[in-house]
């Protein structure tokens, strides 16, 4: 009997075993998307987009993007000569004019890549930097490391991979997950984020096989790792500028840095809501990202994970290895960002600019009851039927809620795309974008209509008496009552969709800048609480001389 139980049970376990090894790769689905549709919606929104991106920083989302023929980049550095390897281009002059300084003998980083120039972040783990290393990029007898302003421009269409988010944050945080874990599909223990110019050869040759010309990422403006300068591999030098040295008699003053990196930071503040002038295309109709799928995107750092940000650690490598694959097969299919797919971002501002206002307008203490039930019944009246004569019937439909009229609102700005849903261009992706958005519109909308019915809920008298004033101190308090109610759950609703115009200045002066935290620089104040910046008071350069540690 035992030796009958153990068989049994061997073979159970021989099962099980088969089953594991036969079970399938994970899917996307547009379940997966509608559980992480607020994350979705957000990387749609913010693509491309500086103010967005800094603040949702963990990007997930791999978007392939076109550059335009004719289009003009910047490079700069110590070398009057074209790169002969993967390097780094910028989209603003003043970007690049940052590395394109003339500095003394001895102030020049140790590192011969234009990247790797840079200052290290203030907003990272407890505002700390990694040590520059002063060594020369010249002879020993040099007085002045002359800077050179190198002008590019596009002589075909360039097709590259866009990784959203603060991608070309060296930090700790999660600004590199879905380079080193998804693309180079490397262990959280390998994790380096410093090693930027291996991670950009690696990064080159996987995409260049894909048929990419390089990698669109975001610090404090846009840049693209561009892997091949070889003649006609779609750039062509324009010019190259020597920068001012300094004179014998002139004395290095860190200051005039200062005036590069406030005019640096003035320019990527330009491109809050966008690159502007067509500079970039994204294929949202073949965008790839870990959300699509079942897969685990908690951040292990609870705070951050109460904050939406989300990281890859938790993935497994064989699920990071679908989610490489279908980066590749999207690219290999032809998906190289031609700007030909659905407008998703489009239609995502449509939503945005709609209710971003009105939520956070519903949202203050400041609005009184009678302003808050105005703007309810106004968000919601174009979707209601109402009686066709008075005393007909209840908007209420018979106690069957609002059910109807939400759908309507939900279904507003998706209405559009009904005859290319339809069609044969549809993607899989464009499916599960749908979905996301539908999801988003739907918690809107519901919300809204909770909150009317919450207000319709009392005597008629006391909803429509309590603009005009004639509603007694009872009748008052009991709306006030309903109002913080609705207040609550209009609340809730922002912190759910965490959108980013909520963070925005409500107006600089003209010698001031709106500044969040960008990499490389920024206070954790400013990640949180962006505010206006004046020219003098702008930057704290000092450079801690510890390296990264623990969390802000």
């Amino acid at each position: 009997m035992r030796m009958k139980v153990r068989q049994a049970l061997l073979s159970a376990v021989a099962a099980l075993s088969q089953l594991a090894s036969s079970k399938s790769p994970i899917q996307p689905s547009a379940e997966s998307a509608r559980q992480n549709a607020f994350l979705i919606f957000n990387s749609v929104h913010s693509a491309m987009r500086q103010w967005g991106s800094s603040l949702h920083h963990n990007g997930m989302s791999l978007i392939p993007a076109t550059i335009p023929r004719g289009t003009a980049l910047y490079h700069g550095s110590a070398f009057n000569s074209t790169p002969i390897a993967p390097e780094w281009l910028a989209f603003e002059m003043e970007h690049a004019e940052n590395f394109a300084r003339s500095r003394p003998y001895g102030i020049w980083p140790n590192v011969s890549t234009h990247h790797d120039h840079r200052p290290r972040p203030m907003f990272d783990q407890d505002n700390a930097q990694r040590r520059l290393k002063n060594t020369p990029l010249a002879e020993e007898n040099s007085k002045t490391i002359r800077g050179y302003f190198h002008t590019f421009l596009t002589t075909r269409p360039l097709h590259l991979l866009y990784v959203d988010g603060s991608s070309a944050g060296n930090t700790y945080l999660g600004t590199l997950d879905t380079q080193d874990y998804i693309l180079r599909l490397l262990d959280p223990a390998e994790d380096n984020p410093f090693a930027d110019y291996q991670r950009a050869r690696e990064l080159c040759a996987l995409v260049t096989s894909w048929g990419y010309d390089g990698i669109i990422r975001m610090e404090i403006g846009f840049e693209i790792i561009w892997c091949d300068f070889s003649e006609g591999k779609g750039l062509e030098t324009r010019s190259v500028v020597r920068s001012k040295g300094l004179e014998a008699s002139e004395k290095w003053d860190p200051k005039k840095g200062r005036e590069g990196v406030w005019r640096w930071a003035r320019a990527a503040g330009e491109r809050y809501d966008g690159i502007g002038g067509g500079r970039v295309k994204l294929d949202f109709s073949r965008m790839v990202s870990p959300l699509w799928y079942p897969v685990d995107v908690r951040n292990p750092d609870e705070k951050r994970a109460k904050e939406g940000l989300p990281r890859l650690v938790g993935m497994t490598r064989e699920e990071r290895e679908v989610v490489m694959g279908r980066v590749g097969a999207v690219a290999k299919a032809g998906g190289k960002g031609n700007g030909e797919g659905v407008d998703w971002q489009g239609v995502v501002d449509m939503v945005v600019a709609r209710y971003s206002e009105r939520l956070g307008y519903m949202a203050s203490e400041e609005v009184e009851a009678g302003r808050f039930v105005e703007e309810v019944f106004a968000a919601t009246n174009s979707y209601v039927e109402y009686p066709s004569a008075p005393g007909d019937v209840t908007v209420l439909n018979g106690g069957e809620g609002f059910a109807q009229e939400c759908q309507r609102c939900a279904e507003q700005y998706l209405l559009p795309l009904e005859w290319k849903r339809a069609s044969g261009d549809w993607t899989e992706e464009d499916e599960m974008l749908h979905a996301v958005i539908s999801s988003v519109t739907q918690r809107i909308c519901q919300t809204l209509f909770d909150v009317r019915t919450e207000l319709e809920s009392l005597q008629p008298g006391i909803v429509f008496g309590v603009a005009s004033g004639d509603i007694n101190d009872t009748e008052r308090a009991t709306m006030q009552k309903a109002v913080e109610q609705g207040r609550g759950m209009v609340r809730n609703l922002t912190a759910e969709l965490r959108w980013t115009t909520w963070k925005k200045c409500r107006g600089c002066a003209a010698n001031e800048v709106c500044f969040v935290a960008m990499w490389p620089f920024g206070r954790v104040s400013d990640h949180y609480e962006p505010s206006c910046f004046w020219h003098d008071n702008y930057w704290d350069l000092k450079v801690p001389t510890d390296p990264p540690g623990g969390g802000d």
